[in-house]
């Protein structure tokens, strides 16, 4: 079984995360709309980076070797509430279908459980098999169906007092 590990972002990973941000083919997938500049990335960074934590997270997903993969975005957090969105990438086509995204997610979620989280929710376009399939193997429940960018998108929601790995 292929090793999955996940990492806080930091300011080393500016050139990554401008290509990533960058790659058109990418955003489809990410629900991006780019392109985006130095400058945009690098406020984006600094709202990442921000001590104490903000309202976004990024998480660099790496494979066994330690190569940067992929990221895991909590977003739209509310610290008070203890819930937020999440959103997942892997960049590279070769590194999906392979566990990574499933496994970077569960450590991400039981870092949130272990933090007392309420709740998180991932917001996915109907169209998105892969991630629908993902994220209901990780004991996400089907909530609303709303509209998003135009699409018909699925809200999934996780109780993370009740989630088990």
């Amino acid at each position: 079984m292929a090793e999955t590990h996940i990492r806080r972002l930091i300011p080393e990973d500016f050139d990554l995360v401008f290509e990533w941000e960058n790659r058109e083919e990418l955003w489809q997938i990410s629900d991006e709309s780019g392109p985006f500049s130095r400058a945009q990335i690098e406020q984006f960074m600094q709202r990442c980076l921000a001590q104490p934590p903000q309202d976004i997270e990024r998480w660099i997903i790496e494979d066994a070797e330690g190569q940067a993969i992929g990221m895991v975005d909590l977003f739209d957090i509310n610290r008070i509430l203890k819930s937020g969105g999440i959103g997942i990438l892997i960049a590279d086509k070769h590194h999906r279908r392979r566990g990574h995204a499933r496994r970077a997610i569960s450590q991400i979620l039981t870092i949130l459980r272990d933090e007392k989280w309420s709740f998180i929710r991932a917001l996915i376009h109907e169209e998105n098999a892969a991630s629908r399939f993902l994220f209901e193997g990780l004991h996400f429940s089907e909530g609303a169906r709303t509209v998003h960018r135009g699409k018909p998108a699925l809200q999934y929601v996780c109780a993370l007092s009740e989630w088990t790995p």
